[in-house]
């Protein structure tokens, strides 16, 4: 059930926001403007396409030596109004971090490298030398917030690859990024989708669904006066359902229907932890979320791809920029083709402690996975994914004795590295007495009881689907793991 957030909750909530969502970025406004002053060229588009194009398509393998990634960041209250350059190269320290285990040069640092590694920077109110003045109009008449953000991120990808002699793009976006990257693609900016040099899309706890806070404060006129009066919310009132629906001319904002998506490989990197110091959201929705952001609003349903791969991580808005875990699937999504899909496909309940009173028992399988090969090669040991009952992300079941229920519920579907050879599957069952994620309201005096858990190495060497039966005193299970070639299809 839908609730509705109080103003004074609301305006929290709003606050918080403005000072967490940061995805790992600071973008600021007038960062390292050396790093991308070339020569001005013309813009190769001056308004953006309609999303009724469709981007080619080859057999041609993407080559990483010839690829760069171009990261949009996060939102700041602040941004809206901040002087200084825009559409130069950020360098913060996830970049760098991030660069140095995917082994990539940094764009602030290398700009000719063709596969550099780098963040644009949307805040401010002067172009950068390489603008043409159709690029300076193109930015300048454009609304204030994502759509001006968009062009900005677009026109600074164009001239990565024009300075680096790349052919093709790994475009990501972290937290409000999210929006700004899908509107890159889906209005085409620059043209870069429709003519297939956008190779993948990655977001980390994106906005791309819109922000089901933004969306609450947009109901309430009083309201956005109020915080209008504290902060620029200009940026905020183009993250609402509202204008993703108008922008995008979709039925829902977490689905898309442009063809762009059709030739891109496409991963959303999910958050799911609200904290405990986070609960206004979850009061306010009574829907998972990572305490800032709905999970719901990080995934998309995209009609032109409608397999994309998606990943959960026990994390909070704030501190995914800090999880080894995330770190080690962005750099396999840059660098990896190897797509591995785990599911539960069924599960057995031989044992539970329910009472005959509350009826037939519930159980939820959580899951942690974990790569030998991260340990190995960077000696990251964080989970590189995770499925929680508190956090509403575990797949769950109401049993009958002995009954075998159907799950076929995704645990992890994600790239890893190439030479990985196994992942290890931490798996445990509770017996549920409350959880309102699940609609389980039995005995609130006791949540949750833990029964048999179960850790197993599933072998992800080489490609195919294998099963792998799991048996435990009080439930036993069927996984399914498939391993296949993932390359944009370029």
């Amino acid at each position: 059930m839908m609730r509705t957030l109080t103003a004074a909750a609301t305006a929290l909530a709003v606050g918080t926001f403005a000072a967490g969502c940061g995805g790992g970025s600071s973008n600021r406004g007038a960062s390292t403007a050396s790093a991308t002053t070339a020569a001005p060229i013309a813009s190769s588009a001056s308004s953006p396409t309609t999303s009724a194009g469709t981007a080619p398509l080859t057999s041609q393998p993407l080559d990483p030596a010839t690829t760069v990634t171009v990261l949009a960041g996060g939102f700041s209250p602040a941004g809206a109004s901040r002087q200084g350059m825009y559409g130069v190269d950020d360098a913060n320290t996830l970049l760098r971090r991030l660069a140095t285990l995917a082994g990539q040069p940094v764009g602030a640092d290398s700009p000719l490298a063709p596969n550099q590694v780098t963040e644009a920077v949307y805040y401010g109110d002067t172009p950068p030398p390489y603008y043409s003045a159709q690029d300076v109009l193109d930015v300048e008449q454009s609304p204030r917030g994502t759509l001006r953000y968009a062009k900005i991120v677009a026109k600074h990808a164009r001239e990565v690859l024009r300075r680096s002699g790349a052919a093709h793009i790994n475009l990501a976006g972290a937290s409000y990024g999210g929006i700004i990257s899908r509107t890159v693609i889906e209005l085409d900016l620059e043209g870069l989708a429709s003519s297939g040099q956008i190779a993948r899309w990655l977001t980390l706890e994106g906005t791309q669904g819109g922000v089901y806070v933004a969306s609450q404060v947009n109901l309430d006129p009083a309201l956005v006066a109020a915080l209008g009066s504290v902060f620029d919310a200009s940026d905020a009132t183009t993250m609402t359902y509202d204008f993703v629906t108008t922008t995008f001319g979709t039925p829902t904002p977490q689905r898309s229907l442009s063809s762009l998506f059709s030739g891109i490989q496409v991963g959303f990197h999910v958050s799911s932890n609200h904290d405990l110091s986070m609960q206004l959201l979850r009061i306010a929705s009574n829907e998972p979320s990572d305490g800032l952001l709905l999970v719901r609003d990080q995934v998309l349903a995209l009609d032109a791809n409608p397999d994309p791969t998606v990943v959960v991580t026990n994390t909070t808005h704030d501190s995914a920029r800090d999880d080894e875990g995330l770190a080690m699937d962005v750099v396999n999504f840059i660098r990896s083709s190897k797509r591995v899909r785990v599911k539960l496909l069924d599960a057995t309940r031989k044992a539970a402690d329910d009472d005959l009173l509350f009826g037939n028992p519930e159980l939820a399988f959580e899951c942690d996975l974990f790569s030998p090969e991260a340990e190995r090669e960077f000696g990251i040991t964080d989970a590189i994914s995770s499925r929680s009952a508190n956090h509403g992300t575990a797949p769950w079941a109401r049993f009958s004795a002995a009954e075998t229920v159907l799950l076929d519920a995704t645990l992890f579907d994600w790239l890893v590295a190439p030479a990985e050879q196994t992942l290890r599957l931490n798996l445990s069952a509770l017996e549920l007495d409350f959880n309102d994620y699940f609609n389980v309201i039995e005995n609130p005096l006791d949540a949750s009881s833990a029964l048999d858990a179960v850790v197993v190495d599933l072998d992800v060497a080489t490609e195919g689907t294998r099963l792998v039966p799991i048996d435990t005193p009080s439930f036993s299970a069927t996984v399914e793991v498939r391993v296949s070639a993932e390359r944009p299809k370029r």
